[in-house]
Parts: C-alpha cells; sequence; structure tokens
C-alpha cells in the first residue's frame, strides 16, 4: 500500500479592484495623444533596434477586456486584423522601424490605452502604451495655457 501526504503552502494573493474611471490612472503610458472628434488618427511606437522584431500587435486595452486590433508577422509581411468593432488601418513590411494603425474619424468611444507589443524570434518583447484622448477642444486648450 502507497500512502500519499499531502503538503500544503501558503499562497498570498493579492487582489485589486479597480473601478473603470481610475482604471486609466492605474496603468501607466508611454505618451499621450490628444484629439478632437471626426479626426483621423494615426498611433505611431518605434520598433525596438536592439534585435530583430519578427511580430507587432495592436491592443485596446480595456477595464473588463483586452482586445486585438492587428497582428503582424514581419518576417512573411503578412497583417491579421481582429473581429473588433472598431475599423483600424496598419502596415505590414519587414524592415518596418516603426509601427502604427490609423483610426478614421475617431469619437469619445474612442478614447482610451492602445498598446503595441513586439516580439522577437529569440523571446525578446517590449511593449509601448498610448494613453489616446478624444475631446471637444476645450481640453486641449485649457493644458496649453495650464
Amino acid at each position: 500500500m502507497h500512502l500519499c501526504t499531502p503538503k500544503f503552502e501558503v499562497l498570498s494573493v493579492i487582489i485589486c479592484f479597480l473601478f473603470s474611471d481610475d482604471f486609466e490612472m492605474a496603468v501607466p503610458s508611454n505618451s499621450h495623444v490628444v484629439s478632437e472628434p471626426g479626426q483621423n488618427i494615426t498611433l505611431t511606437c518605434q520598433l525596438p533596434t536592439r534585435w530583430p522584431v519578427q511580430q507587432v500587435t495592436w491592443e485596446r486595452i480595456q477595464p473588463h477586456q483586452i482586445d486585438l486590433l492587428t497582428s503582424c508577422n514581419l518576417s512573411q509581411g503578412k497583417s491579421y486584423t481582429s473581429k473588433y468593432q472598431r475599423r483600424v488601418l496598419s502596415d505590414c513590411r519587414p524592415g518596418m522601424r516603426s509601427a502604427f494603425i490609423i483610426m478614421p474619424h475617431v469619437g469619445a468611444s474612442d478614447s482610451g490605452l492602445y498598446r503595441c507589443g513586439f516580439k522577437a524570434r529569440t523571446g525578446e518583447n517590449e511593449t509601448f502604451v498610448i494613453r489616446f484622448t478624444v475631446t471637444d477642444g476645450e481640453y486641449v486648450m485649457d493644458n496649453i495655457k495650464g
């Protein structure tokens, strides 16, 4: 007869609750882009030069989910778009030095956090977060004055 004695380890779990109003303040961003409604906006990030990038992804980060907007395999020059409801345009070709998405005719619902991620064949990866705000124009003037 074989007898097993279970071993228990203490595992600490910290759970943070973020209310949607506080979510964007809790996620650090690398840059902030501000636009008025109806504009065509391009979000751009530079590809790392330290290692050869194989894949670039763009995502929209929300409190309740992360949506994949587009994924680009640079070695094949192929771009894969997701079924995300917002139309975005992007470019995917070998030798790119920057990655971008274009969002035509932005509205208030487009405000939020966008992340571009880079992945190398060797496993290195890097991300860049952009905070995007669509405003009525008063915000832009207040921040320039203040």
